[in-house]
């Protein structure tokens, strides 16, 4: 039985299309639903890197913020809960920082964050 998992790529606009496994939300399209042809990630634009994994992906924003949408159940999309995604949301506790790059971790357990 082999690991399902969901590909985003950043389009030429800034903006991000994702599809695949989508139990979690992590296609952030706003629903559940798997999806086989790309769909437009929900409320992203300015996106200057993405990352993702088999179950969340994660959008670093021209202005530096960084958004974050599907399984959450460890709360590694750093919202402040353990609520599931299926739309990008903030990641808090990151203003006062300059983002340059985001990575993450196996599992979705761990997220990086380089500042500069």
């Amino acid at each position: 039985k082999g690991e399902c998992i969901t590909v985003s790529v950043m389009l030429p606009a800034a903006t991000v299309k994702a599809w695949g496994k989508n139990d979690s939300g992590q296609v952030g399209d706003g629903s559940t639903t798997d999806r086989w042809t790309p769909v437009s990630v929900t409320g992203l634009s300015n996106v200057s890197v993405i990352s993702g994994g088999a179950a969340s992906a994660y959008a670093l924003l021209a202005d530096g913020t960084v958004k974050a949408w599907g399984n959450n159940s460890t709360g590694s999309l750093g919202d402040g809960s353990s609520t599931n995604r299926s739309t990008p949301v903030s990641v808090i506790g990151l203003s006062g920082h300059t983002i340059t790059a985001i990575g993450q971790g196996m599992r979705n357990f761990n997220q990086y964050y380089i500042t500069g």
